[in-house]
């Protein structure tokens, strides 16, 4: 049992904003922190409310740490949207270097800024001149070389971080391919604040494995993994306590909370069902006939076809008896 270790639920752009993480911390536990997905910089010395919607403290009735995700490559913009979060209560922000989309990328934004070491020293110079908020990083080994962290590590040095969490893969990989466990332990000596772990935790299996190879890690950051399994933080933690029934019970709940959100929160039909099919991707997993299933959700036109065979699905389906992640 891993009751001690520090669960974060990594920032999932369009999977887990503010309706997701409220309901998800009504029906699960285990999560001690959720980054939430970026919010660009923006121009100029105030930031607009309806930027910054998913951050709204009234938006957000969670049980757990929230902590805002910054997007972008300027220290003076990074100030103003710190001076905002702090003024909404937040006490920390988190920087994203590490996010590998391409129209990000393009504009030397997340990890399209490891390959520029002197920039990110320039942000964080400018930034902590007046800091008044607490600030951790999220990045990757590197844009094109894993190498390419070993010249940013002494930078973060210099700076009162928080903690820094690293993804142990490049941006070129997306989220593909093998992590690279060798680069990141060998990283580990010389990095002078707290490391949080980030990268393929999708079982407890798989938790267990890297805990055994970095024992001086205590902070672990899940994302994909919780979508596969929503009950992994309670089954790393050793508080999971379910029968294969109440486990489907106790998702199927979430589920119908969950389409429901979707839906109110969606202008038009075909969002909220684009929505609830990108969720599937990982949901099918949990369910013995999983492939299928997710083929006949794809072919829904409609909220009220789709409504029709989620509802199927509660009457007909059975659960896995292990609940169900790809092992690859």
């Amino acid at each position: 049992m891993m009751r001690n270790e520090q669960l974060w639920m990594a920032p999932m752009l369009g999977f887990n904003e503010y309706q997701f993480r409220n309901i998800y911390t009504k029906h699960f536990r285990g999560l001690d922190a959720i980054i939430m997905p970026f919010v660009t910089l923006v121009e100029g010395r105030n930031v607009k409310m309806d930027h910054i919607k998913d951050v709204w403290p009234q938006n957000n009735d969670c049980n757990v740490a929230l902590v805002p995700q910054i997007l972008g490559n300027s220290g003076e913009m990074f100030f103003t949207m710190n001076r905002r979060l702090k003024e909404l209560g937040y006490s920390e922000v988190n920087w994203n270097l590490g996010c590998p989309a391409p129209r990000v990328v393009s504009h030397k934004r997340g990890s399209g800024l490891l390959p520029y070491p002197e920039t990110i020293d320039q942000v964080l110079e400018t930034v902590f001149q007046n800091q008044n908020i607490d600030i951790s990083v999220k990045l990757r080994l590197g844009y094109k070389s894993p190498t390419e962290i070993e010249k940013i590590v002494p930078i973060l040095n210099r700076y009162p971080l928080k903690s820094i969490v690293i993804h142990p893969r490049i941006a070129t990989q997306i989220y593909d391919g093998m992590i690279n466990l060798d680069a990141f332990e060998r990283l580990l000596p010389d990095i002078h604040h707290p490391v949080v772990y980030n990268g393929d935790i999708t079982s407890v299996e798989r938790f267990h494995i890297l805990k055994n190879r970095f024992p001086q890690i205590d902070q672990w950051m899940i994302g994909r993994g919780i979508f596969w399994d929503p009950f992994l933080p309670e089954r790393i933690k050793g508080i999971y306590h379910e029968t294969r029934e109440s486990a489907k019970f106790r998702f199927e709940a979430f589920h119908r909370d969950l389409f429901d959100a979707v839906v109110q929160r969606s202008f038009l039909e075909r969002n909220a069902l684009n929505k609830m099919k990108e969720y599937w991707k990982y949901f099918k997993e949990l369910y013995q006939n999983g492939q299928d299933i997710f083929d006949k959700i794809k072919y829904c036109n409609s909220c009220k076809a789709i409504k029709e065979r989620f509802l199927s699905i509660y009457n007909e389906e059975s659960f896995k008896n292990s609940l169900g992640y790809p092992t690859s």
